[in-house]
C-alpha cells in the first residue's frame, strides 16, 4: 500500500500523471463559468466517448457509452439517468439543463474514466471489452463519489 502522499485525489493508486490530469481538468471546470464551462464539459464528454470508441474498436460503441453513463450515474447519484433528469427537472439528454454542481460531478467522473481508459488495454470479444469499459467507468465514478457530501 502506498503512503498517504502517494495516493491521489481519488484515493486510488493510479499514476500521479492521471490523477494530476483529472484534478487539473476539474479545477479548470470549476473556475470556468457560462459558455467556457459548458465547452470544457462538452470537450471532456467527447474525450470520454473517444476513449470508449478506441477501447471498443468501433464495435458496440453506442451501447457501451449508454451502459457506462448509466453505471456512472448509478454510482454517483444512486439513481438512473432518467430519474436524475426527472428529479432535477432537466431535459433528458441535455446535460446543460442539470444544475452546474451535478454537471461538474459528471465531468470529474468522465475525466477520471477517460484517463483510466486511455491507460488501459482492453481485450477480448466485443461484449467482454464492453463489460470492461463499463466496469472502468463505474470504478472511476466510485473514486469520485468518495469525495461527495451525499
Amino acid at each position: 500500500m502506498p503512503s498517504t502522499d502517494q495516493r491521489n485525489l481519488f484515493g486510488s493508486d493510479d499514476s500521479p500523471d492521471i490523477a494530476d490530469m483529472v484534478a487539473n481538468r476539474l479545477i479548470d471546470a470549476l473556475l470556468q463559468q457560462g459558455e467556457a464551462a459548458a465547452q470544457l464539459r462538452i470537450y471532456m464528454r467527447n474525450e470520454f466517448e473517444r476513449e470508449i470508441n478506441e477501447a471498443m474498436l468501433g464495435e458496440l460503441m453506442p451501447r457501451t457509452i449508454a451502459l457506462s453513463t448509466e453505471a456512472m450515474t448509478q454510482r454517483l447519484f444512486g439513481c438512473s439517468t432518467k430519474d436524475l433528469y426527472l428529479r432535477l427537472k432537466g431535459t433528458q439528454g441535455t446535460r446543460n439543463t442539470l444544475p452546474a454542481a451535478v454537471q461538474n460531478v459528471i465531468f470529474a467522473a468522465e475525466s477520471h474514466a477517460a484517463a483510466n481508459l486511455s491507460a488501459t488495454t482492453v481485450t477480448g470479444s466485443a461484449f467482454e471489452r464492453s463489460d470492461r469499459v463499463v466496469e472502468i467507468s463505474e470504478e472511476s465514478a466510485g473514486r469520485v463519489r468518495r469525495f461527495l457530501p451525499w
